[in-house]
C-alpha cells in the first residue's frame, strides 16, 4: 500500500512540474548553441505555427542600444533571448532596464534574458546594449526561445 501511495504522489508531483514549468527561467548551460529547453521528448514546434506576431528590433538614436518588441497572440510563459552576431553561436551585449518577472543569465561572452517567475506576457519590451568592442549599428541577430506550455515552444530569430 505504501508503495502505491509513493507512486501516486510521485506521479502528481511530476504532473505539477509539467503543467507549471520551470519558473526560474533558462539555466546558464543554454548560453551557447541552440538555446532550446530540455523538455523531455518534446521538440520545438514548426516556425509556421509560432504565436509570435511581432519581433522587432530597432537601433536607438544613441547608437549604443537596441529596443526589442515581442508580441504574441498566446500568453508567453517562458522566454530566453540573446543578442548574437549574425548567425553566431554565442551571446554578446547586455540587457538593461530589466522588466519585472525577468532576470539576466550571465554567459561568458555576453548575457541573455529569461523569465524569473510565472508571470505571463502577450507583449514584452526589452532594451539591449552593445559591447564596447562592437561597431555602432552593426547587424545583431536576436534569438529567442518562447514557451507557451511544456510541450509547445519555438525558436524565433530577428533579422
Amino acid at each position: 500500500m505504501a508503495s502505491y501511495l509513493f507512486l501516486a504522489i510521485s506521479a502528481l508531483l511530476f504532473a505539477v512540474q509539467i503543467i507549471n514549468g520551470y519558473p526560474s527561467g533558462a539555466p546558464k548551460k543554454l548560453c551557447t548553441g541552440s538555446m532550446l529547453p530540455h523538455h523531455r521528448h518534446y521538440s520545438p514546434q514548426p516556425l509556421s505555427t509560432s504565436p509570435i506576431t511581432k519581433f522587432n528590433t530597432t537601433w536607438n538614436p544613441d547608437g549604443e542600444t537596441i529596443s526589442i518588441t515581442i508580441e504574441s497572440k498566446e500568453k508567453i510563459r517562458g522566454i530566453f533571448i540573446q543578442g548574437r552576431k549574425l548567425n553566431g553561436n554565442e551571446p554578446l551585449g547586455t540587457f538593461i532596464d530589466i522588466p519585472a518577472g525577468t532576470h539576466v543569465v550571465d554567459c561568458p561572452t555576453g548575457n541573455g534574458l529569461t523569465h524569473s517567475s510565472r508571470q505571463e506576457w502577450k507583449e514584452l519590451k526589452l532594451k539591449w546594449k552593445k559591447p564596447s568592442s562592437m561597431k555602432t549599428k552593426e547587424t545583431v541577430q536576436f534569438w529567442a526561445t518562447v514557451v507557451v506550455d511544456f510541450a509547445h515552444f519555438w525558436q524565433v530569430k530577428s533579422v
